[in-house]
């Protein structure tokens, strides 16, 4: 069984994919009482999760051309 914190960390990740499919470059909203920030430019996708007692920063690197993603990197922090 997933925690709550990885269910968040793949419903962002598979915002950022959706993000990068349709070239935006910002989206901010609320998931499970979590608020999930996502930046693009045309090389990565930084991901920010702030819950009530942690946070999150994700990188996703990906081809623009292909839209495939090519390395993701994470760290985790407790507030």
């Amino acid at each position: 069984m997933q925690s709550k914190v990885e269910f968040v960390e793949l419903y962002a990740l598979s915002s950022a994919k959706q993000m990068i499919k349709m070239e935006e470059s910002m989206r901010d909203h609320e998931y499970k009482n979590c608020m999930i920030q996502i930046r693009c430019d045309e090389q990565s996708c930084r991901i920010e999760i702030t819950g009530a007692n942690y946070q999150i920063t994700s990188i996703v690197s990906y081809d623009y051309e292909s839209k495939k993603i090519l390395n993701y990197q994470y760290e985790r922090g407790v507030k």
